[in-house]
């Protein structure tokens, strides 16, 4: 498949454009898994995944609309402040919609190589 980062993907790779509904967009990280409950998570940014609500695919900025992009809510990630520099800029979202989502981490293609082809991977 070719992968331009800033599309709608029928299957949610990291590297593609994600993001809070309030945040312009940023990058899925990939998925990891819950120590505690196994749960799969979508990993990104603090400041792409914000706090509470839904998160697009792509991001606002690229596209994504409440309607037909939602593929994960917030799940946790340390408190966001903007006066002083946060310890650790992660969140991570539980996966909701019907897009599946790659489990692969890391992605091994080039991007945003509009002509790069990604090898296929089981998906969540």
């Amino acid at each position: 498949m070719t992968l331009d980062p800033k599309l709608r993907h029928s299957l949610v790779v990291g590297g593609v454009s994600i993001g809070h509904f309030s945040v312009t967009a940023g990058t899925l990280g990939g998925v990891v898994w819950d120590k505690v409950t196994g749960e799969s998570l979508l990993l990104s940014n603090l400041h792409v995944f914000r706090a509470a609500g839904a998160i697009f695919q792509p991001g606002p900025a690229d596209g994504g609309k409440l309607a037909t992009d939602v593929v994960g809510m917030y799940h946790r990630g340390p408190e966001l402040t903007l006066d002083s520099p946060n310890p650790i800029d992660a969140a991570v979202a539980l996966k909701s919609g019907t897009r599946p989502v790659d489990s692969a981490l890391p992605r091994k293609c080039p991007l945003p190589k509009k002509s790069a082809t990604c090898p296929k991977s089981p998906a969540m």
